[in-house]
C-alpha cells in the first residue's frame, strides 16, 4: 500500500517518507496511540517502503518485496506480537538473531513489535543493546497504546511518535472504501468508533449500538435498589468476559461525554452526537465533578482488568463507586 493510500496521519506519514528520502532513518521508533487507529499499518507500509525495488520513499504495493511483507513473509521483516499476553525473552531473542544477519535481498532489516507494552521486564531488558546499537541498515518499530507503559530505558532509545485517533469524516471514507457500506451506515458506524477505523472496520452496527445501549442503562437507569442488587448486577454483567472491555469502553466515552457537555454544552465536541438527548439527560442529573468521578471509576476498572483482576470483584467496585458519585 502506497503511503498516499492511508487516510490521515499526514504528518506521521511525511514524517517517515522524509526520513527515507533524506536518508535518515531513525534506528528505532515508538508508535504509540489509540489501539485501532492505523498505527500497524503506517509500520507496515513504512516497512514496504524501505525495501520496495522502486527506491522512491514510497511502497508501490506491487514489486516483490511489497506483496511479500504485506504477506508477512519477507526474508528481511520479522513480525512480533503478545502470544497468551505476554511477550517473552525467548521470543525477543529470536528477533536479535534474525536482525543480526545482514538482509537477504540487499534492503533493510525490519522488526515490527506490535503489543511492546506487554514485554516482560526481562524481555524488555533483553532488547535494550539492540535498541541503542543494531546492525547497519536496521530499524525497530514498537507499536503500543500507551507509550508510558514502557521503560524509560526503552523510550529513551526511541524516537516517538503519536498517532492521534481519526476524525468522523476520515473513518467515514475508510468505511465507504474497504466495506461498501452506504452512507447512512458509515457515518453510524463512524460516530460509534470512537476515532479508530480498526474498531469501525470490524463492527456490526446493531451490536455496538446494543452494547451502548447496555452501557447507558449500566451507569445510570440501572433498577438495582441496594447493595445485593448491584451485586446481582454486576455478577450478570462480569460473566461476559469477552466483550467486558468493550462494555466498559462504551461507557466511558458516555461519561466523557456527559463530562464535555457539562463543560460546553456544544454538540461539535460530542462523541455519541445521535444520543444527544440521553447525554444532555444524565448531565442533568450529574453534577461535573461527578461526571468525571464516573469517568476516572471506569478507567481505573479497564486498567485493572487489563492486570487481570477479577472482573466481578472489579465490577462490584465501580458500580458502588458509580452510585456513590451519583
Amino acid at each position: 500500500m502506497p503511503f498516499s493510500d492511508i487516510l490521515g496521519h499526514e504528518r506521521q506519514v511525511s514524517l517517515l517518507r522524509n526520513a527515507i528520502l533524506s536518508q535518515s532513518v531513525s534506528h528505532a521508533y515508538l508508535f504509540y496511540g489509540q489501539a485501532g487507529v492505523g498505527k500497524k499499518l503506517v509500520a507496515d507500509t513504512f516497512a514496504q517502503a524501505l525495501n520496495c525495488e522502486a527506491e522512491d520513499g514510497d511502497s508501490c504495493g506491487q514489486c516483490r518485496s511489497c506483496r511479500n511483507i504485506q504477506k508477512g513473509n519477507h526474508p528481511d521483516v520479522v513480525f512480533l506480537q503478545p502470544e497468551e499476553g505476554y511477550i517473552r525473552i525467548e521470543e525477543i531473542r529470536a528477533v536479535q538473531n534474525a536482525l543480526a544477519y545482514k538482509a537477504f535481498e540487499g534492503g533493510w532489516k525490519v522488526a515490527i513489535v506490535d503489543g511492546c507494552g506487554e514485554m516482560s521486564v526481562g524481555a524488555a531488558n533483553a532488547f535494550l543493546k539492540t535498541l541503542e546499537e543494531p546492525p547497519g541498515n536496521t530499524t525497530i518499530i514498537l507499536i503500543c497504546p500507551n507509550h508510558l507503559s514502557l521503560l524509560p530505558t526503552i523510550l529513551s532509545r526511541c524516537q516517538t511518535i503519536r498517532f492521534s485517533p481519526l476524525q468522523d469524516a476520515e473513518i467515514q471514507d475508510i468505511l465507504l472504501r474497504e466495506r461498501e457500506l452506504d452512507l447512512e451506515t458509515a457515518d453510524s458506524l463512524a460516530a460509534l468508533a470512537d476515532g479508530s477505523p480498526g474498531l469501525a472496520l470490524s463492527m456490526d452496527l446493531d451490536t455496538a449500538r446494543e452494547t451502548r445501549n447496555e452501557a447507558f442503562d449500566l451507569i445510570f437507569n440501572n433498577d438495582a435498589q441496594d447493595v445485593v442488587d448491584l451485586f446481582s448486577l454486576s455478577k450478570k454483567t462480569s460473566g461476559f468476559k469477552e466483550t467486558l472491555p468493550e462494555l466498559l469502553g462504551r461507557m466511558m466515552v458516555i461519561a466523557r461525554d456527559v463530562a464535555v457537555w457539562h463543560a460546553t454544552e456544544n454538540k461539535a465536541y460530542i462523541k455519541n452526537k445521535d444520543a444527544l438527548p440521553r447525554i444532555a439527560d444524565i448531565a442533568k442529573r450529574l453534577t461535573p465533578a461527578a461526571s468525571l468521578k464516573v469517568f476516572d471509576a471506569i478507567s481505573e476498572t479497564l486498567a485493572s482488568l487489563k492486570w487481570h483482576a477479577n472482573p466481578q470483584l472489579a465490577m462490584d467496585h465501580l458500580l458502588i463507586q458509580i452510585r456513590t458519585a451519583a
